[in-house]
């Protein structure tokens, strides 16, 4: 085994170096950017034994896994059905952030590889082109994913959407591979057995990515069928995992809870989900729609150029599956007693890889009809678009890495005020509201450091965080200057 490993890195030597240089850079820059974050809103609350949603006379703080594992059994009883994503936050919190911010770097990478194996099998993207379309799926993944602050760099935020995303499409990719013929699965009662659970986890990561992961395993299963493949026990198994999973999911009895606390109980309401339709709509012009057209055109010149193809079916089925689940992975939250950018996160990860697939498959095809070696217009065309994004990312990943400084600074005089005030024996402290945030990659965009209100939940996590009885707000700063820490 080892040897056949080295043979293949011999191989693809050129292929593994650049793409552990690409992955090592986009590392570096993650890790610097979560280092750069502090704690935040949830983080404070998951230092302690869930009891409730808001402090109460015996809250103590989490010193051992078995308070884990009580806070998530409360969770589920009380808040909701995520109890893997949260059992990670609490985890992730009580060993320390250190040690998140080398995991959580990790993850983002991980995410883009998965995109990666999602779209191309394994002799494919052996190459660099691979190496290339990995590229432009991390600038895909920093140009489009919502509220970046919160998906991926805030602790609470990270554990339920970036990671909760690489469980999903890992799950997906053993059904990937099997379509393609590169499953190394046997089909044996411990691989059935394993694929159960591993369904499970897929289906309890989010309320919408759950149901959007089983319509993909169903347009795969019809393909199955359709080329008249034999289909595994694992696949089932695998299959009645998630569908017990997101049942579990979507039965806690703390989402009524937590949908009384919201909107008095009802889990819809009528007016409010068309202001949310509105928001969905919102959501997606600002970058996903376009990949939904991009798809569409691609697809089209497809059915035009290779009518009846097998190739080109399955270019088409592969494409839509990945394309209509994001979306319904995205409408899907009208019904949701509450609204914000982060719930997108898995739909349109689900949006890039249908527009990585179809363009890669379309570039594949390009490639291969050249003559005389001159390349095709689709491909220059396609190669300064490329150019491009990659340029504006990486002025964009300047700017935000200048933003996360700022916000470090922020972080730390918001630090020394409370331990002044500790040194002081005040009972209540007085802190500034920041309200800086260049973009919507920053935390503070949505979700600010303290609010007005001294009963507001934040208010009452900060003050038995610190050890206060209160946190009240002082003044809104608009800029580092106002506080002389430019």
């Amino acid at each position: 085994m080892f040897k056949k490993s080295v043979a293949v890195f011999r191989r693809n030597k050129a292929y593994y170096l650049t793409a552990f240089a690409v992955c090592a850079a986009v590392f570096a820059y993650f890790y610097a950017l979560n280092r750069l974050t502090g704690l935040h809103d949830d983080d404070y609350h998951f230092k302690f034994v869930f009891l409730d949603f808001n402090p109460t006379p015996f809250d103590r703080r989490v010193e051992s896994l078995g308070d884990i594992f009580l806070s998530i059994k409360n969770y589920y009883f009380i808040s909701g059905g995520r109890v893997t994503a949260h059992f990670l936050s609490y985890l992730m919190l009580f060993i320390g952030k250190p040690f998140f911010n080398v995991v959580n770097a990790l993850m983002f990478v991980l995410l883009g590889l998965l995109i990666l194996f999602n779209t191309r099998g394994k002799s494919e993207r052996r190459s660099l082109p691979g190496v290339a379309l990995l590229v432009v799926i991390y600038v895909l993944l920093w140009l489009l994913i919502p509220a970046m602050g919160e998906t991926v760099f805030w602790v609470s935020g990270a554990t339920n959407y970036l990671w909760m995303a690489c469980l999903s499409l890992a799950f997906l990719l053993r059904y990937v591979n099997y379509y393609r013929g590169e499953s190394r699965l046997r089909e044996n009662a411990a691989t059935t057995v394993a694929m159960f659970i591993f369904g499970v986890f897929a289906g309890i990561t989010n309320e919408n990515s759950g149901g959007a992961v089983l319509y993909v395993l169903f347009l795969y299963f019809l393909m199955y069928k359709q080329d008249k493949r034999h289909i595994p026990k694992w696949a089932y198994s695998g299959v009645a995992g998630l569908v017990s999973g997101i049942i579990f999911l979507l039965t806690a009895p703390g989402n009524m809870h937590r949908a009384a606390n919201i909107e008095q109980g009802k889990l819809v309401n009528f007016f409010n989900s068309i202001y949310k339709l509105y928001y969905v709509f919102a959501v997606l012009r600002e970058g996903p729609v376009y990949l939904v057209i991009l798809v569409g055109i691609i697809i089209s010149v497809i059915i035009l150029k290779s009518r009846g193809a097998k190739e080109a079916k399955s270019v088409i089925n592969i494409s839509l599956a990945y394309l209509v689940g994001g979306l319904l992975s995205m409408f899907v939250l009208l019904l949701t007693p509450e609204y914000s950018d982060r719930p997108y996160f898995f739909g349109i990860v689900l949006l890039i890889v249908s527009f990585v697939f179809a363009a890669d498959r379309f570039m594949m095809s390009e490639v291969r009809s050249e003559t005389k070696g001159k390349p095709k217009p689709a491909a220059i065309v396609a190669g300064a678009a490329s150019l491009i994004a990659v340029s504006f990312c990486v002025s964009s990943m300047h700017a935000a890495y200048k933003e996360y400084v700022i916000m470090d600074k922020f972080n730390k005089y918001e630090y020394a005020c409370f331990e002044s005030a500790k040194k002081r024996g005040e009972t209540e402290v007085t802190i500034d509201r920041i309200m800086y945030y260049e973009s919507d990659r920053n935390i503070n965009y949505t979700v600010k450091n303290v609010t007005p209100d001294a009963n507001a939940y934040i208010n009452l996590w900060l003050a038995r965080y610190y050890g206060f009885e209160k946190v009240l707000c002082w003044r809104e700063i608009y800029s580092p200057a106002e506080l002389g820490i430019e």
